[in-house]
């Protein structure tokens, strides 16, 4: 018969399904004792003997195994009744000389009880240094109820002499949360917004045990991904345990942005205020909570050839927009039902300030380095507002082909766009860009004569009243007083 070594739980309190518990660990006992447990085996709190690595406590247990002792019995008391029902993972530090499978199984043979053996395996490769094991519950159903015992077999394999095996920090993982709510509570596809992780998220496998063995694979992160919609910004994971499953929400939403403690290369993973590569799509929503720095950012936007509004949570140059100027909103005013905008010529745009290429080149993709991404609002304020995630465009004043158009019913507009709001008295639109005089109306210049050309120099009218430059033009693009200006009618 095997020889069993037997040790009981000390809690402090009942376990909630979401908080984290600690069924064991060696720093709540005397060095020499025998931590709670029960003489049989002569289990012994000792001394860590490797603090150096992933288990940096100064004492946990030490048992001898031999491949007639291998198993470690932890029975719950009757006052202690920790529910596994919401935490369906254990964790535990180990150390062993040899490499294999550690079986635990959870169990409950009390008469109260319905009655179950679930056993779960996990590998232990730590090659002699610590190594935390996780063991995933998810798929015995079985376990309705509060566990009575666990009985941890420290090898499934021959053992050969003896061999001295450690044990530490047997913890019941928490659930995992999105914005305090549990993962697998979330409806797919539910989740909009700002993210913040908390509880124990993790990816790996295990081995049902009951009967044959079957592999469990759990990933946190994939589960997650499930439940992000395109409108989720960004999820804040510090503190989270993480391995290689960034990637995964980009296929949601590529502008995601990941918070997190470290990265490896992904792109939007912001560690430390910095990421290497930043991704941006006009197709999807973008909010930055927090100011960071990108290295390099690539951003997929239509410019079209000419004019374009745009809005960028960075500052940004013509020459980078690849645009002969770029200009900021001054004034409109309105007269006889045509609107003249007026925008100043300027070396650079602030971060979130929207503003109008002029000469600009088409292009569907553009590069940056070297940029600090401001903390973006919703929209950018005032008539010349800014836009981070594709909404309707009805009734909005925007630019296509070089001409400014009113958004009819199903109109849209994306993400890093801008457009300008108007009253209802707009029923036409002029703008001048890089009035150096300081004319913002013309309207408001009745003494003065101006010529007209079209964009190919063709002269339209002749020394008339600025007032009067627009009457009787067709929609287009025009010379007036050597500044240009678009009609829409």
């Amino acid at each position: 018969m095997k020889k069993q070594v037997l040790f009981s739980f000390f809690m402090l309190s009942s376990m909630t399904v979401f908080a984290q518990t600690t069924l064991w660990d060696g720093e709540s006992y005397d060095l020499g004792s025998r931590g709670g447990c029960w003489d049989d085996g002569v289990p012994t709190v000792v001394t860590n003997p490797d603090a150096s690595g992933i288990n940096t406590s100064d004492k946990c247990l030490a048992f001898t195994m031999t491949n007639s002792q291998k198993v470690v019995k932890v029975p719950f008391r009757d006052w202690i009744k920790p529910d596994l029902k919401g935490n369906r993972r254990i964790s535990m530090m180990i150390k062993r000389s040899g490499n294999g499978n550690v079986n635990v199984e959870i169990s409950d043979p009390t008469d109260e009880s319905a009655g179950y053996w679930e056993k779960v395996a996990a590998w232990y490769g730590g090659n002699g240094d610590w190594q935390k094991i996780v063991l995933d519950y998810s798929t015995n159903t079985a376990m309705n109820d509060f566990p009575g015992v666990m009985s941890i077999t420290a090898s499934t394999d021959n053992v050969e002499d003896e061999e001295t095996v450690y044990i530490d920090n047997i913890v019941a993982e928490p659930v995992p949360m999105v914005n305090g709510t549990a993962l697998n509570e979330i409806v797919d596809g539910s989740l909009t917004g700002e993210l913040t992780l908390t509880g124990s998220w993790m990816k790996g496998d295990c081995q049902n045990t009951n009967g044959e063995w079957i592999r469990v694979n759990y990933n946190d992160f994939e589960k997650l991904a499930a439940k992000l919609s395109a409108d989720v910004t960004s999820i804040n994971m510090r503190g989270t345990v993480l391995k290689d499953a960034y990637n995964a929400f980009g296929n949601v939403n590529p502008n995601i942005l990941i918070y997190a403690d470290w990265a490896f290369g992904e792109f939007n993973v912001i560690v430390n205020g910095r990421t290497n590569q930043l991704n941006l799509n006009e197709n999807y929503a973008f909010k930055a909570p927090e100011d960071f720095f990108a290295d390099h950012v690539s951003m997929t936007r239509a410019m079209a050839e000419g004019h374009n509004m745009v809005c960028l949570p960075f500052s940004v140059t013509a020459a980078e927009l690849g645009a002969t100027n770029i200009a900021t909103y001054v004034s409109s005013a309105t007269t006889d039902g045509t609107t003249t905008v007026s925008f100043n010529i300027t070396g650079s745009v602030a971060a979130n300030m929207p503003l109008i290429t002029d000469g600009a080149k088409a292009s569907d993709e553009q590069q940056f380095t070297d940029k600090t991404i401001i903390a973006t609002s919703a929209t950018s304020g005032g008539k010349f507002i800014g836009v981070y995630a594709p909404q309707s465009a009805e009734n909005l004043w925007g630019i296509a082909n070089n001409e400014f158009r009113l958004g009819g019913p199903g109109a849209t507009i994306k993400a890093f766009h801008a457009y300008l709001t108007q009253t209802n008295e707009t029923k036409s639109m002029v703008f001048s860009i890089g009035d150096a005089t300081g004319i913002a109306n013309l309207s408001n210049v009745t003494d003065m004569l101006v010529d007209v050309y079209t964009i190919t120099g063709k002269l339209m009218k002749k020394q008339v009243h600025a007032a009067n430059a627009a009457d009787g033009l067709t929609k287009g693009v025009y010379i007036i007083n050597n500044k240009k200006f678009i009609i829409y009618r």
